[in-house]
């Protein structure tokens, strides 16, 4: 009997180059993949918020330097103020002195006039505050907020005294135009007040001539805005004299203005 021959045929392979299936990738492929996906994402976020940072710290450090400029003219106005203060200086000594005279009976007789009394000057101080100093620390550095700092505490100073001096000079003027005898009591009220006014002009000087130094370290001058104004014109600058008499000469010269 013939039997015929069985062949067994070979599978035909599922795929180009045979062999089964391919392996998976290694484990430390995917990790690299995943890391440097994670990096570059994270690069992104971190480049993001260096860029905001820096046009934050520009913005800002563009508001200091505008802010800084509005401290100077504040500054400027003040050492205008200051500096008058200094050619007005002489007149409100001599007044004194003369006024001291006239309570002591010397001087010219009752009824005075041109008693006088200095001229209270102001100007803003609002540039400057804690927030404006935290920004200055940081983009200008600690010694210039100590140097403003100082500054506006001095304006402040300043126009503290300047109303405390005209509190005294009020009670000076009640001399303007009075014929009435002065009593005991009345004679220590005025001393008291011309002490007190004596007083308030030292301190003022002396804020006034610390300031301007200050002021001029920064690089800061007066702004010009007084320089014309004549102290001699004022009554603190006439001389004392009698109701009935003509006013003479201004107890400061023209030409002794600092300008």
């Amino acid at each position: 009997m013939h039997h015929p021959h069985v062949h067994a045929e070979q599978d035909e392979p599922e795929g180009e180059g045979g062999g089964g299936p391919a392996p998976p990738p290694p484990r430390h492929a995917g990790l690299k993949r995943f890391l440097r996906e994670f990096v570059g994402v994270t690069m992104g976020v971190l480049l993001a918020l260096i860029l905001e940072q820096a046009v934050e710290y520009w913005r800002e450090r563009e508001r200091v330097f505008d802010t800084r400029d509005s401290m100077n003219e504040e500054v400027s106005d003040f050492a205008e103020i200051f500096t008058l203060r200094e050619r007005l200086d002489p007149c409100v000594k001599r007044k004194l002195g003369a006024l001291d005279a006239f309570i002591a009976g010397k001087g010219p007789a009752a009824p005075l006039r041109d008693v006088g009394r200095p001229k209270y000057y102001f100007s803003s101080r609002g540039a400057w505050n804690s927030n404006v100093a935290d920004q200055i620390a940081r983009h200008l550095g600690a010694r210039t907020v100590r140097q403003y700092g100082e500054l506006y505490q001095g304006m402040t100073e300043y126009l503290s005294l300047s109303r405390d001096e005209q509190s005294a000079w009020v009670t000076l003027q009640t001399l303007e135009g009075d014929a009435d005898p002065i009593t005991p009591d009345r004679k220590a009220r005025l001393k008291e007040a011309i002490a007190e006014a004596r007083n308030a002009d030292l301190l003022l000087m002396a804020t006034a001539e610390q300031m301007l130094v200050d002021a001029k370290a920064l690089g800061i001058s007066r702004n010009g805005s007084l320089r014309s104004l004549r102290v001699e014109s004022e009554p603190i600058c006439r001389p004392l004299a009698t109701t009935a008499t003509r006013t003479g000469d201004p107890l400061v010269a023209a030409s002794g203005h600092k300008s």
